[in-house]
């Protein structure tokens, strides 16, 4: 008696992979990360001048002055020039 062999259909078909999306490169990741600190600092600059804060700005100086203290009046410096320096 002869085997029979089966033949098993590999033509399913190639699932289409997805479009993969464009990296974005380490220098566009920088300057992102540079545009971000500049317009942080600038709020915080602001919020710090301001008469009337908000309870975004208010939380925001409150955690702010926990963590440096009386440092707190150079932090938006330091991050405006750490986004500069990025840029």
């Amino acid at each position: 008696m002869t085997k029979r062999t089966s033949r098993k259909s590999k033509a399913r078909g190639k699932q289409p992979s997805p479009p993969k999306l464009p990296r974005l490169s380490l220098d566009r990741q920088l300057d992102i990360l540079g545009i971000v600190l500049v317009a942080l600092a600038g709020i915080t600059l602001l919020s710090f001048l301001s008469a009337t804060r908000g309870s975004l700005t208010e939380s925001w100086v409150n955690f702010l002055s926990r963590i440096f203290g009386l440092g707190v009046y150079l932090v938006p410096f330091g991050m405006g020039l750490a986004g500069l320096w990025l840029l």
